[in-house]
């Protein structure tokens, strides 16, 4: 006879994990200890009266739930601790502690059963004692009065317990206090109540270590079940008719029956714990043998199985393939359906406010060629997916030519590029950024449409650039005309530097544009991206090239006139040169291989600024020429105001002036005097500041030389002493002592400051010379001449002298724009001519030189003095 092999219940309970309740034969014994545990200990106690009194006082369901759900927590909580117990002692341990536990509480409920008096005394006590628990939690008002639970469940609270409170009661009572005031704050005052009295009258009762040894003898989860059952139902009976009850049964007898219910559970509990250990050593005997036999049965068991499993294995593979041939038979389907809607969505282009559903569908097609999905046409889905692309960039070329048509920016002093609009410029970039995902020949030179996307792609960032380009022109090209129409109507310097202002804002807008393009290519390549950069730039730069070429003509069309107007333009476009060289270096290498534009438009501009130069000192020689080789005029000559002038605006554009004069070489100014241009030696780059000091004294110097060549071929000394005397007082006011700009005089030479001194001076000395020489003459003594006559001629010629001095001076105005210089004059020729005239007047006034002398002595001195100072005044 075969032996049979028995396990334990712990080893039935290990074997199944996800147990049946209706099948384990453990599990209604569980409940049923569980739950008559529960009704007859907690019925009559004082967890049950409180719930009681508190249903006649308020609501019941808030009463029952607050109740309720404290006892719940305290079985859960009871039933957890008791699954713990049996991992860290033996199931049998446990077994024998949980029966020696409800020994003890059974022969405990005996004798407290005994010591009662028969009726409904007892529970009434109790539930007078509950009520004023109840009350006094209510009122709030002082310490509460801390009783043991055990004494008030067995009847033996004294007074003196009542009257004098302990520290552990005093410490649950504040902490149940402090749970139910912050419990207040999220649940109504009677469902706290109700919660917080009934979990601190059952932490430590004898329901929770019954509890607590339940769990480590049954299963947890149905221990916890029961116990929730029993508290629902005592609870329940408790809010419902808890009073009347509480009057009709005897606590007496209820303590009877839970005691013979604890004490035949502690016999149970010995019994099974014994078993367990006897069962186990019974069953090690015949280990061995039972395994030999179980060894032999599964070689058996295998030999004939062996053939259904192969079987089974065969029949599991043709099920395999059928599922697969099945599947794929799905997604050949699917895919069909969904090529068929991506087509339509594809052919019907992308639609304002579906993007994203339009990229996500270009990127599906993408992923189904990427990763070789079965089913798919792979050379249909590469057209769907180039016609897509192109879709893409004709609503990214659309987009492009919106902002980049319409009516360009007015001209003006704020003029300004006008910008992207922020929604455009959005949905730009989110296009760019899916069309740099697409497979290109470089990343996927697998991919059937890799090369038409990027054709198709090139082709979009040449007309962007094309666009952009020509858009820029038209915006500036109103800009720039306004400049040369304003050259006319305002200074030379402000127009130069107009100009400069725009050819600034050319370089803005060029780097502006070059942003853009670098955010909106679509393909992130440096060559493409320098190759798209010189197509914009090609438009802009032939603007460039033509406004330079207009402004150039229109110098060339006045050179003494707008001469500074180039200088000024030059000087600025020196600023800006670093700056245009590090734009243009950014273009692709075919685009600058042979012309840079701007260098070009620059050396135009220097061109007629070097021209400039000679022409000026020609100029200035040409004025000795005169009219006739005659004086029209002792005023000032036009080339000495043009040099004036020429010399006042110097120190503006100076930079730009020792740039184009070294660029010249220094002396090629002096056109005529056996120097070519341009064929001198050019001086170190150290030198600029002295071939400006060169330059200045070469101008004073021809402009003086021009002067006194002009003034000796004059038939009229006098007059042309004034006229000399006043050009060379006016160079020497203007140039060295009260000039405009106050950096001027530094700019000369003190070369020049010596040559305008001296001819100033000499020039002066003729002033004298010719127009008070003869004054002076008829006022000496000739020893040859002592006749009375010869002093009568001599006071007439004075005076006719005299008065043809204040005639000339009356037509010919001496230093006009310099009160101090010619007062100064007046002063001087005051001492030269008067001392002289009183003398001679004294002298033969005493010799009775004639009967009546005020005939010939026209004027006193005092008087000549007064008319000679007036013509200074």
């Amino acid at each position: 006879m075969t032996p049979t092999l028995t396990f334990p219940p712990t080893a039935h309970m290990a074997l199944f994990t996800n147990f049946d309740l209706a099948a384990a034969p453990g599990s209604v014994k569980a409940l049923v200890q569980s739950f008559s545990m529960i009704i007859v200990s907690e019925i009559g106690d004082k967890t049950f009266l409180i719930a009681a009194i508190l249903a006649m006082r308020h609501p019941r369901l808030t009463v029952f739930l607050g109740a309720f759900l404290s006892l719940a927590l305290m079985s859960l909580l009871s039933a957890a601790l008791g699954h713990i117990l049996p991992i860290l002692v033996p199931r049998m341990y446990t077994q024998l502690l949980a029966g020696g536990l409800f020994l003890v509480f059974g022969a405990k409920m005996l004798t407290e059963a005994r010591a009662m008096e028969s009726g409904s005394g007892k529970i009434q006590e109790e539930m007078r004692e509950a009520e004023e628990e109840i009350e006094g939690d209510e009122e709030g008002g002082g310490a509460p009065v801390a009783v043991p639970m055990s004494a008030m469940e067995e009847g033996h609270a004294k007074e003196q317990d009542l009257e004098e409170p302990v520290g552990k009661a005093k410490t649950k009572a504040t902490f149940g206090e402090g749970l139910r005031n912050f419990c207040s704050l999220f649940l109504g005052p009677v469902f706290v109540q109700a919660f917080i009295l009934t979990f601190l009258g059952e932490w430590g009762d004898r329901s929770q270590i019954a509890t607590i040894a339940l769990g480590a003898a049954h299963n947890m989860y149905l221990v916890a079940i029961g116990t929730v059952v029993g508290h629902s139902a005592c609870t329940a009976l408790a809010v419902i008719g808890g009073r009347y009850l509480s009057t009709k049964i005897s606590v007496k007898h209820v303590t009877f029956g839970g005691a013979i219910l604890f004490l035949l559970f502690g016999l149970i509990y010995l019994y099974e714990a014994l078993a367990t250990s006897s069962d186990v050593e019974m069953s090690i005997p015949l280990s061995t043998a039972i395994l030999d036999s179980f060894d032999t049965r599964l070689a058996k068991l295998e030999k004939s199985i062996l053939p259904l499993y192969t079987a089974t294995q065969i029949l599991n593979r043709r099920v395999s393939n059928i599922d697969k041939t099945l599947h794929k038979i799905d997604q050949v389907s699917s895919s069909v359906e969904s090529m068929e809607e991506e087509e339509a969505l594809i052919l019907r282009g992308p639609q304002t406010g579906q993007l994203d559903k339009y990229w996500t569908a270009v990127e599906r097609l993408n992923a189904s060629i990427a990763f070789k999905t079965p089913g798919v046409d792979t050379e249909q889905t590469a057209r769907l997916i180039e016609t897509g692309v192109k879709k893409l960039t004709q609503l990214y070329t659309k987009l492009v030519a919106e902002v980049s048509s319409g009516s360009t920016p007015s001209p003006g002093a704020e003029w300004a590029m006008t910008p992207f609009p922020s929604n455009v410029l959005s949905t730009l970039r989110q296009l760019v950024n899916f069309l740099g995902t697409l497979p290109l020949p470089s990343t996927h030179p697998s991919h059937p449409a890799a090369q038409t996307i990027l054709t198709t792609l090139q082709d979009a960032q040449r007309g962007y650039a094309d666009m952009r380009g020509v858009w820029a022109q038209k915006c500036l090209e109103g800009q720039g005309r306004r400049c040369l129409d304003r050259a006319d109507t305002i200074e030379a310097i402000p127009a130069g530097r107009e100009f400069g202002k725009w050819v600034e804002l050319v370089l803005v807008v060029c780097n502006d544009e070059y942003q853009l393009l670098s955010q909106l290519t679509p393909i992130a390549s440096t060559s493409l991206l320098a190759s798209s950069f010189a197509t914009l730039l090609t438009p802009i730069l032939k603007l460039f090239s033509s406004t330079v070429t207009s402004l150039v003509n229109l110098v060339k069309r006045s050179l003494p006139k707008y001469t500074y107007l180039a200088l000024a333009a030059y000087e600025t476009m020196l600023s800006m040169q670093s700056q245009w060289d590090e734009l243009l270096s950014r273009r692709s290498s075919e685009s600058r291989k042979d012309v840079n534009e701007i260098k070009d438009g620059m050396q135009a501009i220097r061109g007629v600024c070097l021209r400039s130069f000679p022409e000026f000192l020609a100029d200035l020689k040409l004025g000795a020429m005169g009219r006739g080789g005659e004086l029209m005029t002792t005023g000032l000559a036009d080339f000495i105001l043009s040099t004036v002038r020429f010399m006042e605006k110097l120190p503006q554009c100076q930079t730009a002036v020792e740039s184009a004069l070294y660029a010249l070489g220094d002396g090629n100014w002096k056109m005529g005097e056996g120097v070519k241009v341009g064929k001198a030696g050019k001086a170190d780059e150290d030198d600029e500041a002295s071939i400006l000091e060169h330059f200045t004294y070469d101008v004073v110097v021809t402009a003086v030389t021009s002067l006194n060549t002009l003034s000796r071929s004059s038939r009229r000394p006098a007059l042309a002493s004034i006229f000399l005397l006043n050009n060379v007082a006016y160079l020497r006011h203007h140039l060295i002592l009260d000039p405009i700009h106050p950096s001027l005089p530094t700019l000369l030479p003190k070369s020049a400051h010596d040559h305008l001194n001296s001819n100033f001076r000499t020039a002066k000395a003729a002033y004298f010379d010719s127009n008070f020489s003869p004054l002076m003459q008829t006022l000496t003594d000739d020893p040859k001449e002592k006749s009375k006559s010869a002093t009568k001629e001599k006071f007439t010629r004075f005076f006719d002298l005299l008065e043809e001095v204040l005639e000339r001076h009356k037509l010919a105005k001496l230093m006009e724009d310099d009160g101090v210089g010619r007062e100064t004059i007046g002063e001087e020729v005051v001492k030269l001519v008067i001392p002289a005239l009183q003398r001679f007047s004294q002298k033969h006034r005493d010799k009775e030189f004639s009967k009546n002398p005020q005939k010939y002595i026209k004027m006193s001195p005092e008087t000549v003095e007064t008319q000679l100072k007036s013509i200074y005044r």
